[in-house]
């Protein structure tokens, strides 16, 4: 599934919707996380669903999500470790975990992204405990689902007000802006005829004479 299509879901089915998308993004099965939070605040600014719906919903799928992908590791549901394809990164995963234990757990819900599955994956498969495991998910979920839809909400409007200053400033500037196009161009063809002419004038000078 897109994030695209993710995005519709969640305009026609609304809360229940956002859960179930971010369980899934989680789990590694729908991309574009942050993109799904960030429409949520939007669709929250423009009152399509209330802040605190949202806010409850979308960290309520990353929490099931987190958990159902450390569960895949430790009991070994395979197809689901397959599915993820996250060799290349399970290096990188287990290193981090190695040097910085729970931090890393913490950080990677909502600042190092790239790592999410690898490290619920890989804490699973090493029988990482689950009970440090949750308390650091908790805690870098709420961020992580506060700061992106935090941006949808409070970014809308002053991105709204900027496109309309924007097409305003466009319409007093565009005449100027035409002109400086048209010196530019000009500009450029003196500057290639006057270096055509030099390359004819050094091409016909006939070559020097030796006594």
């Amino acid at each position: 599934m897109s994030a695209e299509s993710a995005i519709d879901l969640l305009r026609q089915y609304g809360p229940l919707s956002l859960v179930a998308l971010m369980a899934l993004n989680r789990l590694g099965l729908v991309p574009g996380g942050m993109l799904i939070l960030v429409t949520t605040g939007t669709l929250a600014h423009q009152g399509v669903v209330t802040p605190t719906v949202a806010l409850v919903a979308a960290y309520v799928g990353t929490m099931v999500g987190d958990t159902a992908l450390y569960g895949a590791g430790r009991y070994g549901l395979g197809w689901i470790t397959r599915r993820q394809r996250f060799d290349g990164r399970r290096g990188r995963a287990q290193a981090v975990l190695a040097r910085w234990g729970v931090p890393a757990i913490f950080f990677t819900r909502w600042l190092v992204l790239p790592l999410t599955i690898a490290v619920s994956l890989i804490c699973g498969l090493n029988s990482f405990r689950y009970r440090p495991f949750l308390l650091a998910s908790a805690l870098g979920n709420v961020l992580f689902v506060l700061l992106f839809i935090g941006i949808g909400y409070r970014f809308t409007q002053r991105w709204q007000l900027m496109l309309a200053w924007s097409a305003e400033q466009l319409s007093q500037i565009s005449g100027l802006a035409v002109l400086v196009l048209l010196a530019g161009v000009l500009l450029a063809v003196l500057v290639f005829r006057a270096a055509r002419r030099r390359a004819a004038s050094r091409v016909a000078l006939p070559p020097a004479r030796t006594e």
